[in-house]
Order: C-alpha cells, then sequence, then structure tokens
C-alpha cells in the first residue's frame, strides 16, 4: 500500500496501471496551494503515469510525493522473556511543504499462550513520538501481573497520516513469531508408597521441534532424558521407588536451535512405607455352652452344633497401620469358603456368620485379610480359625 500527494500547475492526470484515479484541471485556483491524496496498491511492476500542463504563463510546476507502508524487520528468537526489539523499515514523510500529522501504532495479538484469551492484549499499543522503533516486547507490552508473556503472537504495525482532514492508514504486513520456550508437567501420583511406579510428564511449546525434555532429581541421582516431536506433545518417564523419603524433580525443556528452559513449578513425590497388618496368632473359638440337649436313639443329641460370629464378637479382629500414601486404608476380609469379600472389622458384621464343627476333632478354616487404598491392594496376610468340637457325652 502507498499513499500519494500530487500538485502541479495548472492540472493534472494520474494513472495506475492506465486506470485513471484523480482529475484536476483548474489553473484559476492559485499555483501550489494545494495536494491532492490517492491510496494505492501498487507492486514492483505497476505503472504510475501523471499528465499535467501549465495553462498559464511562468513556471510549470509537479510536486509528487509517495510514501509505503511499514515492512517490520526480521524478528529475533528469543529463548526467555528477555529484550526483544521490534524494528521496521519505511519512506519517511521528508517533505516539509506537505502540512501532516503521523502516528505509529502497533497492533499485538498473542494467539497461544497464558492470557491469550484475555481482551485487552488484542487492543492497539500506540508508541508515540514516532518511537516505533523502539518498541519491546518485554519492557512496553503491557500484561496482567503475575502472567508470562511466554507464547505465539502475531504483530502488524500501522502507519497513520492526517492530511487536509482525513486519515489514511498503511498497515504492514502480519508477522508471526514465538517468544521464548516454554512448557508444562505433571506426575501421575505426588503421595505413594514404597515400590510403587510413578509416571512424570512433560511437554514443550513455542520452540522449534524436536524437543528434548529432561525429568532431574539431583539430591537422588535420578535423570530421564526423553523427547517430542511437536509442540504440547507430552513426553513421560516411570521411576519406581525403592527408597523411602522426598523426591524433587525438576523438567527442563530444550529445542533443537538450542533454547533452553527450567520450568518454574517443581514436581515433588513424598515415598512412605506401605500399611500393614499385624500378623494375629491362630483363632481358637470353642462351641458355645450346652443349654438344651436330647436323648434320642441311644444317643445325645445337642442342639447347634457350631459356633456363631455375632456382632461385637471380636474374636477375629486385627490391627493395622496406616501411612502418608495410605491414610485411612479399609480393611477387607474372607472366611475362606464360608463369606464373600467383607469390609471392616469383623466384629462389624450385622449378620451372624456360622461355622459349623459337627465332629469329634477340630475343624480348622483360613480367613483372609488385606488393606485398600483407592483400589490398591496392601499386606494380603492368611489366619487359621480354629473351632474346637465339645466333648463327647457318651
Amino acid at each position: 500500500e502507498y499513499i500519494t500527494f500530487i500538485r502541479a500547475d495548472d492540472g493534472f492526470e494520474f494513472y495506475h496501471n492506465n486506470n485513471k484515479i484523480s482529475d484536476r484541471w483548474d489553473w484559476s485556483y492559485p499555483a501550489g496551494i494545494d495536494y491532492y491524496v490517492n491510496k494505492i496498491q501498487a507492486t514492483a511492476s505497476s505503472t504510475l503515469k501523471i499528465r499535467h500542463n501549465n495553462k498559464t504563463s511562468g513556471e510549470s510546476r509537479l510536486c509528487f510525493h509517495m510514501i509505503d507502508a511499514p515492512q517490520i524487520d526480521k524478528i529475533e528468537k528469543k529463548c526467555d522473556e528477555q529484550d526483544l526489539p521490534i524494528k521496521a523499515t519505511f519512506i519517511p514523510m521528508n517533505n516539509d511543504d506537505i502540512t501532516h500529522t503521523e502516528e505509529f501504532i502497533w497492533h499485538l495479538t498473542k494467539r497461544k499462550g497464558h492470557g491469550a484469551s484475555q481482551s485487552p492484549l488484542k487492543a492497539q499499543i500506540p508508541i508515540s513520538g514516532n518511537t516505533y522503533r523502539d518498541f519491546n516486547l518485554k519492557t512496553d507490552y503491557p500484561f496482567g501481573s503475575g502472567y508470562r508473556k511466554f507464547g505465539e503472537y502475531t504483530i502488524k504495525l500501522e502507519r497513520k497520516i492526517t492530511i487536509k482532514g482525513t486519515t489514511y492508514s498503511l498497515f504492514s504486513e502480519e508477522k508471526d513469531f514465538n517468544y521464548g520456550i516454554d512448557g508444562g508437567g505433571s506426575v501421575s501420583s505426588n503421595n505413594v508408597c514404597l515400590g510403587e511406579t510413578v509416571t512424570m510428564y512433560g511437554s514443550a511449546v513455542y520452540g522449534t521441534p524436536p524437543y528434548t525434555i529432561t525429568f532431574k532429581d539431583t539430591t537422588n541421582n535420578i535423570t530421564y532424558t526423553r523427547t517430542t516431536n511437536a509442540d504440547g506433545v507430552q513426553a513421560s518417564a516411570n521411576h519406581t521407588f525403592n527408597k523411602v523419603g522426598n523426591f524433587e524433580f525438576v523438567i527442563t525443556v530444550k529445542d533443537s536451535k538450542g533454547c533452553e528452559r527450567t520450568l518454574d513449578s517443581k514436581y515433588t513425590i513424598n515415598v512412605s512405607q506401605r500399611p500393614t497388618i499385624t500378623q494375629p496368632a491362630p483363632a481358637t473359638l470353642c462351641m458355645p455352652k450346652i443349654t438344651s440337649a436330647k436323648y434320642e436313639n441311644n444317643r445325645t443329641v445337642i442342639n447347634s452344633p457350631q459356633y456363631e460370629l455375632k456382632k461385637g464378637d471380636t474374636s477375629l479382629d486385627v490391627s493395622f497401620t496406616t501411612t502418608p500414601c495410605c491414610t485411612a486404608p479399609i480393611l477387607k476380609w474372607q472366611i475362606i469358603g464360608v463369606t464373600p469379600e467383607m469390609s471392616g472389622q469383623p466384629s462389624s458384621i450385622t449378620t451372624p456368620i456360622i461355622l459349623q464343627n459337627n465332629t469329634n476333632a477340630n475343624k480348622e478354616y483360613t480367613i483372609k485379610y488385606w488393606l485398600d487404598c483407592s483400589g490398591k491392594k496392601y499386606s494380603e496376610i492368611n489366619r487359621k480359625i480354629i473351632v474346637t468340637p465339645r466333648p463327647t457325652l457318651n
């Protein structure tokens, strides 16, 4: 885009590619008092033609001035939130005969990154006093407190010229650029039990792929390096923790051009002992006291040859520990062949459990206990239950 200014005695015609776009033939008008302004779009192959003539005596004068849209220079790649001056070149308005005012306005849009949806970021950023060449993304970019400037941007420069009460704008081409290299990370769990595996995730954006993602805990000498081939694609590393303690990982992202940044967040994983059930001794259950019997067919018949485990009977209860990786384990248990899977202490049952023994010898059952933490099973143990017989009455 260009703006042209033409003044001639005593008239002129202005053609762009043989198309007349301005025409003024009036030699009665005072010479040299006015400019005629046109905005055109031209290329290197465009043809501009002016026809003019001096209809009166005296000197014949033609004044022609043309200015162009600004062109933004190549924008340097920055790896971190450093000074980033963005400059432009253009033909200056250096004809003092043309009374005018001029202003430059940067139009900046953050397309991707933290705060990209904030409407103020899409507003005009006027740079007064023609200091457009001094625009610096780091210092001149208005951004909400706490936001990082890393991201993908589009920028263009508007050159505004006001003459004879009319304002004309010339825009540079839009330029896309990335500022800094950034990324994100996470861990599958911040609190795990000894011997368990945690997955760490990391990704990078705004650089030049492929990326190298590094997970590092310097205190415990743990390092994993992974690669990704595009912005936002996650890399992962699994680590099994075989000692108790706190592990602090930092994530570093690096692109193919050497831009590198350690992410602000640190990822702490607390590893603690597993919860355990205290191994109990075998439980010996005696038949209840005989309350009734009858003699029938030369033998004594005793009713209910069985042990009845009722609510509140603590004979099969056990003790267990809690740990930071499992602060509220659920005790689960099952008497093999007798009950389904149960939860809570056996003393909390609501329906009695019958353990038969109609023999003259001990009868053994097996009860299995384990702890459940969010679907993970810990400390599975077995315990014998011995139901003793009653003495034989002859």
